[in-house]
């Protein structure tokens, strides 16, 4: 989950945009998508745990991929990782850099 944090930090970071403005952006996290699965349905309790989360890991934890501003699992093939730096993978979850473009 710390890399997911950094994914979302990052994000808040480079697009200036709110913790919520970032988690609830439309077909950016599964958990907040009406078509996948297992949609969350309580929203705010979402939003505070992942805030909670996040204050936890503020501090960016060493040997993570912190430049992380983008991840999927490595089952699927987004059209949007392939000119992004691929950093490497935790579980089911690869993690990419935007800012950090492949030649």
């Amino acid at each position: 989950m710390a890399d997911v944090g950094h994914v979302i930090l990052n994000r808040v970071e480079r697009r200036q945009k709110s913790l919520k403005e970032v988690v609830t952006a439309p077909k950016q996290f599964s958990c907040f998508n009406s078509g996948t699965e297992k949609p969350v349905s309580d929203t705010k309790g979402m939003i505070k745990t992942l805030f909670a989360m996040l204050m936890i890991f503020s501090q960016r934890l060493e040997g993570f991929y912190t430049s992380a501003d983008h991840y999927h699992r490595f089952d699927v093939d987004p059209y949007w990782d392939d000119d992004m730096e691929y950093l490497g993978q935790i579980g089911d979850h690869q993690f990419f850099d935007s800012g950090k473009r492949r030649n």
